[in-house]
């Protein structure tokens, strides 16, 4: 009897915990995903800056799309010099990363994790970019942090999607070992030119 207590009181713990944390980002969402946004735009900005010397994203994506011999061409006409790529790196990424991570712990502790199924379901707004990529860059002296609160909030149910939840593991644990895909919805899959191609499947 004490045993079955124990667990609805748990349960029912649990439920008011996230009903407050749904409730907080209901109220406090709009600033949240401005935040983020302003966070991954920067990061991806500033890396494609040390390829192209432009924050143009019409100039950035046209290079993209030309052949790939002539794209090589300009990207190495464009590319940075070594010792002036250190020095953005130093300066506007690493201490970056670190300010965007130590941010999204905060907004995951207080609000539980923000992905874009929940934003969806709260918000009504559909994000253009998935948020949980925020933290592919987060340094490593964060990693085991962040996967205990990425592992309990997809327990949870705040961050669903097997998929996303197992490359953002695979991310923060080194980037080496393939059984985060494997045991969070990926599979090889044989493709029409014979190529064996690790895909997302049984992401729900």
């Amino acid at each position: 009897m004490r045993v079955l207590i124990l667990v609805f009181l748990l349960i029912n713990t649990g439920a008011v915990a996230q009903s407050k944390q749904d409730s907080l980002l209901i109220v406090d969402g709009s600033a949240i995903i401005q935040e983020m946004k302003l966070m991954w735009n920067y990061d991806q900005a500033v890396r494609e800056y040390i390829h192209y010397q432009t924050f143009d994203k019409h100039k950035t994506d046209s290079i993209e799309a030309l052949p790939a011999p002539v794209k090589e061409r300009i990207l190495d006409s464009l590319k940075l010099t070594k010792s002036y790529s250190n020095k953005v790196w130093d300066n506007y990424i690493i201490p970056f990363d670190h300010l965007h991570t130590k941010r999204m712990i905060e907004i995951i502790k207080k609000y539980g994790f923000p992905s874009n199924s929940r934003i969806e379901k709260l918000l009504n707004y559909k994000m253009e970019f998935h948020t949980y990529m925020i933290l592919l860059h987060s340094p490593k002296e964060y990693a085991q942090e962040l996967i205990a609160l990425v592992t309990t909030e997809h327990k949870n149910g705040n961050f669903p999607n097997k998929c996303l939840y197992g490359h953002l593991l695979w991310h923060l644990n080194g980037r080496s070992n393939m059984k985060y895909f494997l045991e969070n919805g990926y599979v090889f899959e044989k493709q029409p030119d014979g190529q064996t191609t690790l895909v997302p499947k049984n992401c729900e």
